[in-house]
């Protein structure tokens, strides 16, 4: 009770002192870092040490864990959970109910339950276990569809789009296209001199060095061209 008191005295004094940012969540944890223009959505839950960077929008009844730093511009809807340590660039859109990072259990273990081995556990045992050890990398400018589960240790590549449902088990490369149980490549969006031409520029990480050149290719619509 006393640590849901604090979390929600946080989130009203944040809101007090940053009036740059909308936050109508007071699930807020210790070193939570908005950018200028985040948008905070009611019972979303931020714990500590989290970071957003500008204009990043948290829907409602999403969970950022401990350590998840999320790029300019980028969203995560309704209901997705995050797990600690993720990185997540920029204009990047994670879809509703997504699984992004879960925590690992042992399998060689005699038990598979951490409350036995894990962190705390009933036994008093000192193991090395440690279920968070992978991280999970997205990119920047990467769709997440709704429900995907993306497992811990995967990286997904700049421009990747990831199908609804998809579980997601290994590497994802840039501006590909993959669906399915365990996820598949089905195509990749551009040819490959497209894909070399957005990768040597650059273009989503240090947008702001790019803001006529992507202005012109987003003016043409879907039959831009490399220049």
């Amino acid at each position: 009770m006393i640590e849901i008191i604090k979390k929600i005295i946080r989130g009203v004094i944040l809101s007090i002192r940053r009036t740059d940012i909308k936050i109508n969540s007071f699930h807020i944890g210790y070193n939570f870092l908005p950018g200028r223009g985040c948008i905070i959505e009611r019972e979303a839950v931020i714990a500590n040490n989290v970071t957003l960077g500008k204009c990043c929008t948290i829907s409602k009844r999403v969970i950022l864990e401990n350590n998840v730093t999320i790029g300019d511009y980028s969203a995560v809807n309704i209901g997705t959970m995050i797990s600690q340590r993720t990185k997540v660039g920029n204009f990047s859109s994670i879809g509703n109910n997504c699984m992004i990072g879960n925590g690992n259990h042992a399998i060689d273990y005699v038990s598979t339950s951490q409350l036995l081995y894990g962190k705390n556990n009933i036994l008093g045992v000192k193991t090395s276990f440690d279920g968070f050890t992978k991280t999970v990398t997205i990119c920047n400018d990467v769709w997440i569809g709704n429900n995907a589960i993306l497992m811990a240790g995967v990286t997904v590549g700049d421009g990747a789009v990831i199908g609804s449902g998809a579980v997601v088990t290994k590497n994802v490369e840039p501006y590909s296209i993959v669906v399915g149980n365990p996820a598949k490549l089905l195509r990749y969006r551009f040819d490959d001199d497209k894909i070399k031409f957005l990768l040597k520029n650059n273009l989503w990480e240090n947008y702001s060095n790019h803001l006529s050149t992507i202005k012109k290719l987003i003016e043409q619509q879907e039959n831009w061209e490399c220049f």
